[in-house]
């Protein structure tokens, strides 16, 4: 754990982290199985902002925690 990582501080970014991720797979399922979420059928476009948006925080987590990226997310391998 990096030396100036606040509990309360990394509780609310793996939370952040936690929200994205689960907003992410909700996005994946409903493009893959043409589903609507709010109302609309995710296109492409929506599924990769949320891949970079969870990659963004699943960065900011990882930096807070570890000091450094210690594993490296790409968003064509969360899409397959």
């Amino acid at each position: 754990m990096s030396k100036s990582a606040d509990p309360a501080f990394l509780t609310q970014l793996r939370a952040r982290m936690k929200a994205l991720d689960e907003s992410f797979h909700c996005l994946y399922r409903a493009y893959y199985g043409r589903r609507e979420v709010e109302g609309k059928v995710p296109d492409f476009d929506t599924l990769r902002s949320a891949a970079e948006e969870f990659i963004r925080a699943n960065y900011d987590y990882q930096k807070a925690r570890y000091g450094r990226i210690v594993l490296r997310l790409s968003v064509s391998k969360l899409i397959r």
